[in-house]
């Protein structure tokens, strides 16, 4: 990602108490001490929401991918890199980095301070498969001005692709066949989950234990 170097550097805009918290956290993350007088507040608010990810992100899917793979399984992608590329947003870094300000940079540090670093801790709500909870974290740091993938990606368009094309993937197996799919969480959980729209729309779900 290139950053602007108009944008307003973050750490002069802290507390020097916390300011010289977020430098440890960066130097914990491996990032050059040249780098911290100069970055955002967006970038810093990011960085601290992803810390202690595992590289790549692990998911139970991309290990089922992989095995089925492995044994020659037949696969159908319902999302194509290029479907991806289009759904991106153009991007205002601009405006996003105004939403970050010195509270939002504190309401993480103490968030990570009860919960640990917040990329691991999301991490551990995933291994646990609690969604709801997921949901409600990633909600709250939408609601304090922290920058999430749906600020780059359509995430709306992405699910109703991906609902447009379910059921013909589905309807093209032979009739003793079953199929796997895999779907993001994101799409699984909440009100506005894939498995609440396809009954709305005809289809039988049922949950298995």
């Amino acid at each position: 990602m290139k950053i602007d170097p108009s944008l307003p550097a973050l750490l002069p805009k802290l507390d020097p108490a916390r300011a010289q918290q977020v430098r440890s956290i960066l130097a914990s993350m491996h990032l050059s001490p040249a780098q911290f007088e100069t970055l955002p507040g967006f970038f810093v608010a990011s960085l601290l929401y992803s810390e202690g990810e595992t590289k790549p992100v692990p998911s139970v899917g991309g290990v089922i991918v992989e095995r089925a793979k492995a044994l020659g399984r037949p696969m159908t992608v319902l999302l194509e890199a290029s479907d991806v590329e289009h759904l991106l947003k153009p991007v205002d870094f601009a405006r996003i980095d105004q939403s970050v300000d010195p509270a939002t940079i504190e309401f993480l540090l103490d968030a990570r301070q009860r919960l640990g670093s917040l990329g691991a801790h999301r991490e551990r709500l995933y291994r646990e498969r609690n969604g709801e909870e997921l949901q409600r974290f990633a909600q709250t740091m939408r609601e304090h001005g922290v920058p999430e993938s749906p600020t780059y990606f359509d995430g709306e368009a992405a699910r109703e692709m991906l609902l447009a094309r379910l059921p013909a993937a589905l309807r093209s197996q032979q009739a003793d066949d079953t199929a796997f799919c895999l779907l993001p969480i994101g799409m699984l959980t909440g009100p506005k989950s894939i498995l609440a729209t396809l009954r709305d729309r005809g289809a039988h779900t049922t949950s298995v234990g």
